[in-house]
């Protein structure tokens, strides 16, 4: 009796055993699809309420500035032969040569230094990159099959796609651009428009190179964000370095999307860091955006009189 009891327990215990083993594995399985599916659809580095700017390293390299509330976007391709002047003090270059010359630096990478000539070329803060290995997009640029080929090589680890920007942001962002109609999508190819100065490089070299003030005047308006906008708030900049232009460099890509400056000055007063930042408005969207995009710290001594209702004070820190 006391045999048969004992093995009634023995057989109770295994099935036991084997249910905790199934729901272990049960709960490491479903950890797995929660990751994968964190992975490509959680989290990222996009607030969808605002307008959102990256560059593809295509042929050609193509600026996307994206507004999710107004369904609408606006493609700018760049000539691979155009010159653009770069940042970090290389001169001018190729659009084309630009991602291979930051590749050059490991400290840099080709990414961020497309990232900053933009920036600085067309005066708008710049969300992120994607390097296709395939540069010829023959016009197609967000297809299913495009989409799998991120997914693909972020979820095996292969490096043909190189990108700043998470792949949950790749993915909402690539869904939604092909959720639109043509009549809400705007192209500008720059080798059509009337954008280019004469320039002499230092070997006497004469080029034609893209005119940051000749874009600014016929792709005005076009990257403005209706936050900014709608909130109608004063703005001064003040360089508040030993460096020239630096506030007039801010002023203009506030202007540009779409903020309302009305002072571009110097202060006595210089600061080391990239960017002070005070006002009456601190609970604004415009403040906030401003506040991320210049990487500014909040101030409280910087005073210079009540001019405007956001004033910025830019310091040596600060990278143009």
């Amino acid at each position: 009796m006391s045999k048969r009891i004992t093995g009634e327990h023995k057989i109770l215990r295994q099935k036991r055993l084997k249910m905790s083993l199934f729901i272990f594995i049960g709960i490491i399985f479903l950890g797995f699809l929660f990751s994968i599916w964190f992975l490509i659809w959680g989290g990222g580095d996009w607030d969808s309420g605002r307008r959102f700017n990256i560059i593809l390293n295509t042929m050609p390299l193509r600026l996307i500035s994206f507004d999710k509330d107004e369904k609408s976007m606006v493609v700018v391709s760049i000539p691979p032969d155009s010159y653009l002047h770069i940042s970090e003090n290389y001169g001018e270059y190729k659009a084309e040569s630009i991602f291979p010359l930051g590749e050059l630096d490991p400290k840099l990478g080709g990414g961020m230094l497309l990232m900053d000539t933009i920036k600085n070329t067309f005066g708008l803060p710049i969300d992120g990159y994607i390097d296709f290995s395939d540069k010829d997009l023959n016009g197609n640029i967000f297809t299913p099959s495009r989409l799998w080929e991120i997914n693909n090589n972020r979820l095996t680890g292969k490096a043909k796609v190189k990108t700043n920007l998470k792949l949950a942001t790749i993915n909402r962002f690539f869904i939604a651009a092909m959720n639109l109609r043509s009549d809400q999508v705007k192209n500008y190819d720059l080798t059509k428009l009337d954008i280019v100065e004469d320039f002499a490089l230092p070997d006497k070299t004469k080029i034609q190179r893209i005119d940051s003030n000749k874009l600014d005047k016929i792709l005005e308006g076009l990257f403005a964000e209706n936050d900014i906008i709608n909130e109608k708030i004063s703005i001064s900049v003040y360089n508040a370095s030993r460096t020239a232009g630096m506030a007039t460099s801010v002023a203009r890509t506030i202007t540009n999307i779409g903020g309302r400056v009305i002072f571009v000055g110097n202060v006595e007063g210089k600061i080391k860091e990239k960017c002070k930042i005070n006002g009456n408005d601190k609970g604004t969207k415009t403040y906030k955006r401003l506040k991320n995009i210049f990487k500014c710290i909040e101030d409280k001594k910087q005073q210079v009189g009540k001019l405007s209702d956001i004033n910025l004070y830019i310091g040596q820190d600060y990278n143009p």
